[in-house]
């Protein structure tokens, strides 16, 4: 005689808080043979990902009550808004699938001092010990505590004694969080000189002398991407280089710091220039109290001449201040 298969639902509530409906006590006490495991709504991540975040595998044995923890797991995880699941049986075998819906907050990571890895070493070594781990992490959940664990247990297997630390990074003060910025604490690491592969446009001792705060700085990536852009990319654009970008910094690790414990690194700034720029002319519209010629002289950018960045804000500053004298303190110059 054959067995009819019987079908249980779970349905989601809010979130991660599920409310089961299921058959009797003797299905959920029974041991099954999970016989398949599926996912309906993936995009981001692949059913192997998900599969693994849940903590099931196929054919291994269970209990029906296993899949609440697994439901559990995947919403704890940060990877998904919404989770709910629905199975059936056949005899001693289960087949359940998942429905969930993806976290649209994902942010990037950052690994800000792990100078004795290269970045592909450490994403290998992520890929491989974090399910949810492909270069990006839910802004929210465990997934994040996985991989600090991950990475405090790969620098203690290389006999660095350090731990890891999870800080949020935004671009800049008031900005919003952009990534994930994974630190080991115990283990200083000083900047002991700075290069700028691919630097022709700035002459070379502006670069270095701007850089010069870096020198005997803790090295973290994040700092000093940050101080790229505030600091060594406004030297581009004063000598008319407005699109010039700099690559994320790379650390080699150049010694012993003289005198002391600290670990040497020496620091590139991969930097692509881009075109330089000149001024060509410029078109007034809107104007009404001013004329063109008025706003062209306080603007004060000759034809040809490099198209410095600095400059140019003066020139435009100018110009809302000449309107601002005439009572139009909301003028605005685009």
């Amino acid at each position: 005689m054959r067995a009819h298969p019987r079908v249980f639902y779970c349905l989601t509530t809010v979130l991660f808080s599920l409310l089961v409906f299921s058959g009797s006590t003797n299905a959920q006490e029974s041991n099954l043979q999970l016989e398949s495991i599926k996912f309906s709504g993936l995009s981001r991540y692949s059913e192997a990902q998900a599969s693994a975040e849940s903590g099931l595998r196929r054919g291994q044995t269970i209990q029906t009550s296993q899949l609440q923890a697994a439901a559990d797991h995947l919403g704890q995880s940060g990877g998904f808004d919404n989770v709910s699941y629905r199975y059936s049986t056949h005899g001693n075998e289960l087949a359940v699938e998942f429905q969930v819906v993806e976290s649209q907050r994902i942010l990037r990571c950052v690994f800000d001092n792990f100078v004795w890895f290269t970045p592909d070493q450490l994403d290998r070594a992520l890929r491989a010990r974090v399910a949810l781990y492909d270069g990006t992490l839910p802004e929210r959940g465990t997934a994040k505590d996985e991989t600090t664990s991950a990475l405090e247990a790969l620098i203690h297997a290389n006999g660095i004694n350090g731990t890891v630390e999870m800080v949020p990074f935004s671009e800049g003060i008031g900005k919003p969080v952009s990534a994930l910025a994974f630190r080991v604490d115990g283990v200083p690491i000083m900047i002991h000189a700075v290069y700028f592969p691919g630097a022709a446009g700035v002459p070379k001792p502006e670069l270095l002398s701007a850089s010069s705060q870096l020198i005997g700085r803790d090295y973290f990536a994040s700092d000093t991407t940050s101080f790229a852009s505030s600091t060594l990319l406004p030297l581009y654009h004063r000598h008319g280089y407005l699109q010039a970008k700099f690559s994320a910094p790379e650390a080699t690790i150049s010694g012993k710091a003289q005198g002391s414990n600290p670990i040497a690194v020496d620091v590139s700034l991969p930097v692509n220039e881009g075109l330089q720029y000149s001024w060509s002319n410029v078109t007034w519209q809107g104007q009404h109290q001013l004329s063109a010629s008025d706003l062209t002289a306080l603007l004060a950018m000759k034809p040809n001449e490099i198209a410095n960045q600095d400059k140019i804000n003066a020139g435009l500053l100018a110009v809302f201040n000449a309107y601002a004298k005439r009572g139009y303190i909301d003028a605005k110059v685009q």
